[in-house]
């Protein structure tokens, strides 16, 4: 891949407290360039290089990693990936695609606590719903887990807990005031019927508002 044939631009979302993220939409090519004010540490060569290798899907596609030593991870300069375009809100999305996403995260979340990759930087503003999936970046911020004391004190992340914080965002940009408990409780993603309960509607939307209302119902009765 020829990346100085590209044209690269910063993203408008695309600067962050650890880098810059660029892109060539054109190409489907990004790239973060490390502040180099606080370069990243070792480890973090060594998750971007397993995670590059491991090519799990629903975690974004590492292209080439970048150090100012190509023989070692010491030194980033930062790292080329795959670029996803966002699609809109996952509220709006259908329902089939919400489904399919919250099997494939929660194989994605099991094989990265596997590989002890603890995502201690994963939330919704490192997710990008894409006509790919829902599709997890900014891993450099990852560490690996200790792994005689990973069964013991740590357990992959619950899937419904990214899926309720991606959802949160998008009403909290509609509502400009909202309730994370409140969303908890009528949405009921750990309802262990939750898939089921949701197949009935076309998309997050139509079932939330049915939900709401009937949560808004059953506190008048209280």
């Amino acid at each position: 891949m020829n990346y100085n044939e590209m044209h690269f631009y910063k993203l408008k979302y695309g600067e962050g407290t650890r880098g810059t993220v660029y892109a060539d939409k054109n190409a489907r090519v990004a790239y973060k360039e490390f502040d180099r004010a606080t370069p990243p540490l070792e480890s973090t060569g060594k998750i971007l290089k397993r995670i590059k290798n491991l090519n799990i899907h629903n975690v974004y596609k590492i292209y080439d990693i970048i150090s100012k030593n190509k023989y070692s991870l010491k030194s980033l300069h930062g790292y080329y990936m795959e670029y996803y375009e966002p699609v809109g809100p996952l509220l709006l999305q259908p329902i089939d695609y919400v489904i399919k996403n919250i099997y494939d995260l929660k194989d994605t979340l099991q094989k990265l606590y596997d590989n002890n990759i603890e995502t201690n930087d994963l939330h919704a503003d490192n997710m990008i719903v894409s006509k790919e999936g829902i599709i997890i970046i900014d891993v450099d911020n990852y560490s690996f887990y200790f792994p005689l004391t990973k069964k013991i004190f740590h357990k992959p992340m619950n899937v419904m807990d990214l899926i309720e914080s991606i959802i949160y965002n998008e009403l909290l940009d509609i509502h400009g005031e909202l309730s994370p408990l409140e969303l908890h409780y009528y949405m009921d993603s750990n309802n262990p019927d939750f898939i089921e309960n949701i197949k009935q509607y076309n998309n997050l939307f139509e079932y939330l508002i049915v939900k709401n209302r009937e949560y808004q119902e059953s506190k008048k009765v209280m």
